[in-house]
């Protein structure tokens, strides 16, 4: 698995990385200049920077034993927040980029994973299993006031709308299928359905579009929505698998 990157309307795919192993869940920075992502390239799932611009080396962020993986970059594009297994059990950790200081975010015996900032900064939403299977709950960059958002099915890949209405989602329930919930917990919707799996969403930077990655034509593909579910269209219909889109901000 390498990555990609292209235009918004699905042309100019253009290889990233030549790695020769598996690189997973790319995000944007908010400056748009890099992407962090978990690669195997040294063996191990290890979180690391890529200039996407720029002719620089790729940037470890963080190579500790176990996990290191699904980062989320803060607004202002000064923090990383990630899963690590460093001490043990999956909990959320803060990288400051421009120290090399990680602040541990979540402390439960449930595995805490998928961190997603809000647009203020100030608060995360994240997937964990403290309630017995995964949910999406929201906790201050602090690591206190944590609240429970989701209460049915199986939820994961939290993604914070950038004007900060509202929390996208994958929820299996049966299939596996895009949903999303304002942030105060009202009006869950649904906003996918019918065949194949619809997973991994990504938001526009205008908050009116997503992009996802769908089995319904037979292999992973990606495809874009308007927010509310209507409109899809497929973006790609190349060979082999697609997966794990990053919308990026928009570029300077």
């Amino acid at each position: 698995k390498e990555l990609y990157v292209m235009d918004s309307d699905g042309v100019g795919i253009t290889r990233l990385t030549t790695t020769q192993s598996i690189n997973l869940s790319p995000v944007w920075s908010p400056d748009a200049r890099s992407l962090a992502f978990t690669s195997y390239m040294r063996g191990y799932p290890y979180l690391f920077r890529l200039f996407v611009f720029e002719r620089r080396p790729i940037q470890l962020l963080a190579g500790f034993p176990g996990i290191n993986s699904s980062p989320g970059w803060s607004p202002d594009g000064k923090f990383v927040a990630m899963t690590l297994t460093k001490d043990g059990n999956p909990e959320i950790y803060v990288l400051n980029i421009a120290t090399g200081e990680f602040h541990r975010l979540t402390r439960h015996w449930g595995i805490d994973t998928e961190p997603s900032w809000a647009p203020t900064g100030r608060e995360l939403a994240f997937v964990s299993e403290r309630a017995g299977r995964a949910q999406i709950f929201i906790v201050d960059t602090e690591g206190a006031n944590v609240r429970r958002l989701t209460f049915e099915g199986f939820n994961t890949q939290p993604r914070w709308s950038p004007k900060g209405e509202a929390i996208v989602y994958t929820s299996r329930q049966g299939a596996h299928d895009l949903w999303a919930i304002n942030v105060d917990g009202s009006n869950p919707r649904q906003l996918t359905a019918g065949a194949g799996s619809n997973e991994s969403a990504s938001w526009a930077p205008n908050g009116r579009h997503l992009v996802f990655e769908s089995t319904r034509l037979g292999s992973r593909q990606l495809f874009t929505t308007l927010a509310d579910g209507s409109e899809q269209q497929p973006l790609t219909r190349g060979p082999g698998e697609f997966t794990s889109p990053s919308w990026s901000p928009r570029l300077p």
